[in-house]
């Protein structure tokens, strides 16, 4: 057999209604088609195999998606009377809901079809006829007719995709929206099922203007750059259940920054307790000739715009190599975190190699290197809080005295929190710091010191000690206190032999009725 595309057929007296036809009867009419030779037709929606014989076949509705009267024919037709049994063997009539059941007739060279129920208005349904065939001559013919058609009225249309805005074809950017515009009010929650981007990428739905109007939003960004299809498959329907026509694809072409990334600043951040980085600490520019790095330091690399996290990442290299991870705090910004103290006063250079790239697949123009030596800056106390007082104290020595807000009787109570640098582990190193702070009465004289009746370790670096006795002092008098921290050689000392450089010492004043 040969394969022939087969034309369609104009509808013509062929497809006036035949005498004595009920409504909701559908037809196969004969219509007589005389074929001289090979003919060559194309049945919209339809694949028609034939033979040499060049077996002719028309239909109503003759477009794919046609939408026809409850009491119009559908029907097929063929140019020779043909075996009635193999073509109602092959004949069918289904839709989303299974097949249609139903009476078949032959009127002259055409089968009739009565459904045993009417076909229900804005219901897709499918006309087919697939396999062998025979003529009445037993003569063979191989056809495949698959045409999709509607039931009801002009007034009553399948719902569809008007526009989409950008129109499809158009270039966009990585997080731009797409809008598609539908002719009837769609059921959201069939229809969001329907809806679907290739390559795959994180989206929201958002229905607007009655659920005519549908927002498709990226979670971060389209995939770049790509061709991406927007796909709404025909199983979408409106608010009465009525499925789309055919399916719908939408192009766009997502292109990002061309420009190509380059490391706008690198900063030295403390580190808390070996740990993690000093929340919202500005840190140090590793470039500025007095920058200041400690040994527990993060190094903070921020790219002029968004980095591809697994190419940066595979670029790092840091020399003398040092364990640890990486934060990313946003998308231009990257955090190494080791996981031990650097050397002091050893050089240490990151570099980063040409394969580093931006979320739009930009390199950096060429490697970058950035070399930086930290120093032992010793232990710290970063802040202490004072009960009644809504600021931290962070600079020691600090000019001038603190005030104190004293406490009701009978104890006179006043909490104070330390907050160290670095972390105090054993047993032994916290309980000599608490021995080591003192808290003495300078004003008015002859009357005793605060004393510390109760203190407990919040974290390894985080100490909180109750002192009882803040006596107001009387009347035009005024209370100094002197909080003494030891430094030095016989100072405190945390875990690592990490030592206060010197005392820390903080004045506090009280002001009597």
């Amino acid at each position: 057999m040969k394969r022939w595309a087969m034309k369609q057929i104009p509808r013509t007296r062929a497809m006036a209604r035949p005498p004595e036809v009920l409504p909701g009867v559908i037809v196969i009419q004969l219509g007589l088609i005389t074929a001289l030779g090979l003919v060559s037709f194309a049945l919209a929606g339809c694949e028609l195999l034939l033979d040499r014989d060049s077996l002719v076949v028309e239909s109503f509705p003759g477009e794919p998606f046609q939408v026809v009267r409850a009491d119009d024919r559908i029907w097929i037709s063929f140019d020779r009377a043909m075996d009635h049994h193999t073509v109602e063997t092959l004949f069918q009539i289904d839709s989303d809901r299974g097949s249609v059941s139903g009476t078949s007739r032959w009127h002259n060279q055409g089968l009739w079809f009565t459904p045993h129920r009417p076909l229900a208005a804005g219901t897709r349904y499918r006309m087919k006829l697939h396999g062998h065939v025979r003529d009445a001559r037993g003569r063979e013919h191989r056809v495949g007719v698959d045409l999709p058609f509607f039931a009801g009225s002009p007034d009553h249309l399948p719902p569809d995709v008007t526009t989409s805005d950008p129109a499809s074809g158009s270039i966009i950017a990585p997080t731009d929206p797409i809008s598609l515009q539908f002719s009837a009010p769609m059921d959201e929650t069939v229809t969001g099922r329907n809806v679907s981007v290739q390559p795959a990428a994180e989206h929201t739905l958002t229905w607007q203007d009655g659920g005519t109007r549908l927002l498709i939003m990226p979670s971060s960004r389209w995939n770049t750059p790509s061709a991406m299809t927007l796909r709404v498959a025909s199983d979408a329907a409106d608010h009465d259940g009525s499925a789309m026509p055919r399916e719908r694809r939408f192009l766009f072409f997502v292109q990002g920054i061309t420009d190509r990334p380059v490391v706008t600043s690198v900063y030295a951040l403390p580190m808390i307790d070996g740990r993690e980085p000093v929340a919202d600490a500005a840190g140090d520019d590793v470039n500025a000739p007095d920058a200041v790095i400690p040994v527990w330091s993060a190094i903070r690399i921020r790219f002029s715009q968004p980095m591809d996290r697994t190419t940066v990442e595979r670029a790092w290299r840091l020399e003398p190599s040092i364990a640890g991870g990486f934060r990313w705090p946003d998308a231009d910004t990257v955090v190494f975190v080791p996981s031990a103290p650097f050397e002091p006063d050893l050089t240490y250079r990151v570099t980063l190699s040409s394969q580093a790239s931006d979320v739009d697949g930009n390199r950096i123009a060429g490697a970058f290197e950035q070399a930086f030596s930290p120093t032992d800056a010793g232990l710290t106390l970063s802040r202490l809080l004072v009960s009644g007082s809504p600021d931290p104290i962070t600079e020691f020595p600090g000019a001038g005295s603190v005030a104190l807000d004293p406490s009701a009787p009978p104890y006179f109570a006043m909490l104070f929190q330390f907050e160290f640098s670095h972390p105090f582990r054993s047993l032994a190193e916290k309980h000599a710091v608490v021995h080591a702070l003192s808290m003495m009465r300078l004003l008015p004289g002859g009357q005793a010191s605060p004393t510390a009746v109760q203190y407990g370790w919040i974290t390894d670096r985080v100490l909180s000690v109750s002192y009882h006795g803040f006596h107001p002092p009387g009347s035009n008098e005024q209370g100094l206190f002197l909080l003494r921290i030891p430094g030095g050689p016989s100072g405190i000392q945390a875990t690592g032999g990490h030592r206060l450089g010197t005392d820390v010492e903080v004045l506090f004043h009280m002001e009597g009725p």
